[in-house]
């Protein structure tokens, strides 16, 4: 389906004011260590995505997919899309499994859910003043965004 693109496109860059199958299923444990809040840092591009029990689709949905970019600096986000990016603060919450995650953009809320699985950032979030997702999934009628999002590699430091 062609909207599907274009629906997790808007989700991704408008959620705070602006593959098909279970992606954890076989994947190892994290290898990066520190707090989750420490493992969030720096940038994550999306490698796949789900909206409404359906998988992102199109004539090349890994590079449809690669534009849409979350970066950690921080307790500050940046949404980056191809045509707009949106600003604002994170709140970590440990508590829960997955952890908890609150992005605030002025007075816009988004509760979502995360993990790290094989190096990767599993995200699960809904629309502004939605309660918080449970788990990685999606379903008709659902406000839930699924992405999973690989972390953009530090360039390499040159040799003297």
């Amino acid at each position: 389906m062609r909207g599907r693109p274009l629906i997790l496109g808007l989700l991704l860059a408008g959620a705070l004011g602006c593959e098909r199958g279970n992606p954890s299923a076989s994947l190892p444990e994290p290898t990066a260590s520190g707090s989750p809040a420490q493992q969030l840092q720096g940038e994550w591009f999306a490698v796949q995505g789900e909206f409404q029990g359906q998988p992102v689709e199109g004539p090349d949905p890994g590079a449809f997919l690669k534009q849409y970019k979350l970066k950690f600096v921080g307790d500050s986000f940046i949404l980056m899309s191809p045509t707009s990016s949106t600003k604002g603060t994170f709140k970590v919450d440990t508590s829960i499994k997955p952890f908890g995650l609150r992005m605030l953009n002025g007075d816009d809320e988004v509760a979502a859910i995360f993990e790290f699985k094989s190096g990767r950032l599993l995200f699960c979030a809904t629309k502004a003043g939605d309660p918080a997702p449970k788990e990685f999934k999606t379903a008709p009628g659902s406000s839930a965004l699924f992405a999973v999002f690989q972390k953009v590699p530090k360039p390499a430091e040159p040799h003297p």
